[in-house]
């Protein structure tokens, strides 16, 4: 867990949505060039899971409102059921967050596939809520399983490349403060 000084949240979070944008265009144009229309990884909900990992700030509530708007930017999805959604895996997170060690790529794998699928089945509660609609549910966890496992299956690669953004500006910035 990484404490993050209030003057550092903000370049960091804004390489961190800059990422998520040039990702999101990358989704939103080029696969359904090649044919996938209604496929698309769920990079925000990884990003919020990262931050609630790794992160440690009285803002983190805050980030993850921010990640759904700009990810809101891209998709018709509600930014209020994601947020609402990643502040409760917040919360569960917060509770097991001591006993996961998340240094071994399996571990981080299957860590990450059962938050991903935590955040799924959550939001569908949410939308079942709203619409009073159990097929919802279902349909959406049919879509949603191969897309997690895919991004389970890169988790390790991208957590490291996004705790080295965000370890690296931390560890310039204290290393200047001294």
């Amino acid at each position: 867990m990484n404490k993050v000084k209030t003057i550092d949240i903000f370049p960091l979070m804004g390489i961190t949505l800059l990422l998520l944008i040039i990702l999101e265009v990358f989704m939103t144009t080029l696969f359904p060039i090649v044919g996938l229309t209604s496929f698309r990884l769920p990079l925000h909900v990884f990003l919020v899971l990262f931050l609630a990992f790794n992160i440690d700030t009285p803002y983190i509530s805050i980030m993850i409102l921010v990640v759904m708007l700009v990810h809101s930017l891209f998709t018709i999805e509600s930014w209020a059921i994601g947020t609402a959604t990643g502040i409760f895996v917040l919360i569960i997170l917060s509770y097991v967050r001591g006993v996961l060690h998340l240094s071994a790529p399996l571990v981080t794998i299957v860590v990450t596939e059962f938050f991903l699928l935590l955040w799924n089945l959550i939001s569908s509660i949410l939308i079942y809520f709203r619409y009073n609609n159990l097929d919802i549910i279902l349909q959406r966890l049919w879509v949603f399983i191969p897309a997690s496992i895919i991004l389970s299956l890169l988790a390790p690669l991208l957590f490291g490349q996004l705790t080295r953004i965000w370890q690296g500006r931390m560890v310039k910035n204290s290393a200047g403060d001294l």
